[in-house]
């Protein structure tokens, strides 16, 4: 199945070297298939043509994050806040800040997920989790 999408999509490229949502959708299926390098590869050629792409940049964030780059991984998802503002991204962002030691960021991205899709299950249980592991957080917010 994949194998398939693959093909199609690079077909679809061959025919429109262009074509900015191929690469995104040829990056995601290699994602899928946790080839990541070449994930990222498509991610940045996607961000090439349309540097404005917010879920180029979320993907990519994702990437970075799986291989534990997580400076990469904030700076993806903050493109990709500013050209969404999606609140997955502020999750995202809030996971990748969290596991660098920025808890206070980490807080600040998980409320404002919340604050823009209040039943986000994922940002809840993050931030409840860090509440719990860091009680004296919310006083120096």
């Amino acid at each position: 199945m994949f194998d398939e999408a693959l093909q199609d999509l690079t077909t679809a490229l061959q025919i429109n070297p262009s074509y900015t949502y191929a690469y995104n959708n040829r990056g995601n299926v290699y994602w899928t298939k946790n080839q990541i390098p070449e994930a990222i590869e498509d991610y940045t050629k996607a961000l090439e043509l349309d540097n404005k792409y917010g879920n180029a940049y979320m993907s990519r964030g994702i990437c970075y994050h799986q291989q534990k780059e997580f400076r990469k991984a904030v700076v993806e998802f903050s493109k990709a806040i500013k050209y969404t503002g999606k609140a997955r991204a502020f999750c995202s962002r809030g996971r990748s800040f969290e596991l660098l030691g920025k808890k206070l960021e980490a807080l600040k991205d998980y409320e404002k997920a919340l604050s823009l899709q209040p039943d986000y299950a994922l940002a809840k249980k993050n931030l409840r989790i860090l509440r719990e592991t860091e009680p004296d957080l919310e006083s120096a917010a």
